[in-house]
């Protein structure tokens, strides 16, 4: 299979990291927490490269009893993001 490769490191680079820069220092002066991926470019396997970030509830000094950060993060590291069966019963969208 012929993947549509491509690289946008460059542009990455030169225009949206001093972006997330300013982002990530605003979030931290203001507690914000925050996941953000970028898909930069497709390798000649067909699998993504990406650049990603964050400021959790962690690194931010802060408690909170939920936050959707860090399976966000999992999430982007592999895992899988569908519930289990007895989960999804419990999920109230009102």
């Amino acid at each position: 299979m012929q993947y549509g490769m491509f690289d946008n490191t460059e542009i990455y680079k030169s225009k949206i990291a001093p972006l997330v820069k300013e982002v990530k220092d605003l979030c931290s002066t203001h507690k914000i927490p925050f996941f953000i991926s970028f898909t930069i470019g497709i390798d000649e396997l067909g699998k993504p490269v990406c650049k990603r970030d964050a400021l959790t509830p962690t690194a931010l000094k802060m408690e909170v009893a939920d936050c959707i950060v860090y399976p966000l993060i999992c999430i982007a590291a592999g895992s899988k993001a569908v519930p289990a069966a007895s989960e999804i019963a419990e999920i109230d969208f009102d």
